[in-house]
C-alpha cells in the first residue's frame, strides 16, 4: 500500500516537472480579409457639341487620376464627367460625385484679347512701342472676310478668312516677349440637301506674319493665350489634339477639345484666366472638363 501510493506521488511530480498538469489554451485562428468588390465601371458619355434634348444615361462611377505635372511646368487636373445634368446651364457631375455648373468652374482674373475701334470690330496689341491692329472685314454680298493686320496704322497683312457665318473668324490678337500672334477661324461652307448649309471653321495662328499651321503641319491650331506671359495653345494633328506651352509640347492626347462654339454652345469653349486655362475635352467615348495651370 505505501509502495503504490510512493509510485503514484512520483508519477504526479513527474507530469509537473514535464510541464503537463497545465492543459494549453487553443490558439486563434484571425478573421480573413474581407473580399474586393468586383463590378467594373461602365464609361460615362461625349461631350455634347449642341444642347441635348433628353439626359445622358448615368454611368458608374470610376477613378480619375489626381494632378500631374508635365514637363513643361504646368499641372495638369483632369476630372472625368460622369452625366450631364443640363448642357444649356452647364450642369454636369463628374465621377467623384461632384457637381459643377457654369457659376462653380472656377474663377480668377480673365484675360481677353484688347479691343480696338469704336465699332468693336477690331483686336489691338502692343509689340514694343508700336501698336498692331487686327480688323475684320466683309464683301458687299458677305460671300467673303478678311483680317487686315497694321503696324501703326500701315497694312503689314491681310488674310482670307471666308464667307459670313455665326462663328467670329477674328478670335484673338496678342504679343509676347515682340512677337505679336493673330488667331482667326477660317471658314467654309458645304451645301447640304437641297436649301442646307453646313459651316466648317479652321483655326489658324499667324505669328509674325507665318502661319504656325503651315510651319508645323497642323491640321488646326486654336485657344491661344498667355500663362503667366508665356504663349500657349491647343493644336491638332494626325487625329490628336495636344497643346504647346512655351516651346515644349504638352501631351493630352484628346479626340476633340472644345472651342468656337457659338450661341449656347459657346459654354464649353475654353476659359482663358492670368494663369490657367479651363476647358472640356473627349476621347473615346469619355467627357473631361480639365485645368492646366502654372504651379
Amino acid at each position: 500500500m505505501k509502495k503504490m501510493v510512493l509510485a503514484s506521488l512520483w508519477v504526479a511530480l513527474l507530469l509537473v516537472s514535464c510541464g503537463m498538469a497545465t492543459p494549453v489554451p487553443p490558439v486563434q485562428t484571425p478573421a480573413g480579409p474581407r473580399p474586393l468588390p468586383t463590378s467594373l465601371p461602365e464609361l460615362p458619355t461625349r461631350v455634347p457639341t449642341a444642347p441635348v434634348a433628353s439626359p445622358l444615361p448615368f454611368p458608374t462611377p470610376t477613378a480619375h487620376p489626381p494632378p500631374t505635372a508635365n514637363a513643361a511646368g504646368l499641372v495638369i487636373v483632369t476630372r472625368q464627367i460622369q452625366r450631364w445634368i443640363d448642357s444649356d446651364s452647364l450642369d454636369f457631375v463628374t465621377v467623384d460625385g461632384t457637381e459643377y455648373t457654369d457659376a462653380t468652374l472656377g474663377s480668377g482674373t480673365p484675360v481677353f484679347p484688347y479691343p480696338v475701334g469704336t465699332s468693336g470690330s477690331g483686336l489691338g496689341a502692343k509689340v514694343g512701342n508700336d501698336l498692331l491692329t487686327a480688323v475684320l472685314s466683309y464683301g458687299s454680298d458677305s460671300t467673303q472676310s478678311w483680317v487686315t493686320v497694321r503696324r501703326n496704322g500701315t497694312e503689314i497683312d491681310r488674310i482670307a478668312t471666308g464667307p459670313a457665318s455665326p462663328v467670329d473668324p477674328l478670335r484673338g490678337l496678342w504679343s509676347y516677349d515682340g512677337h505679336w500672334v493673330l488667331e482667326i477661324a477660317r471658314i467654309t461652307e458645304k451645301k447640304v440637301g437641297t436649301n442646307g448649309i453646313e459651316v466648317d471653321t479652321q483655326g489658324e495662328l499667324v505669328e509674325d506674319g507665318r502661319s504656325l499651321n503651315d510651319q508645323y503641319g497642323y491640321g488646326e491650331a486654336f485657344s491661344f493665350q498667355t500663362l503667366g506671359g508665356r504663349p500657349f495653345y491647343f493644336f491638332q494633328k494626325n487625329g490628336t489634339v495636344d497643346a504647346w506651352y512655351d516651346g515644349q509640347v504638352v501631351p493630352l492626347g484628346y479626340a476633340r477639345v472644345s472651342h468656337y462654339g457659338c450661341c449656347s454652345a459657346a459654354k464649353v469653349n475654353p476659359r482663358w484666366f492670368t494663369n490657367r486655362v479651363l476647358f472640356f475635352a473627349s476621347r473615346g467615348s469619355s467627357d473631361y472638363f480639365v485645368q492646366i495651370s502654372l504651379p
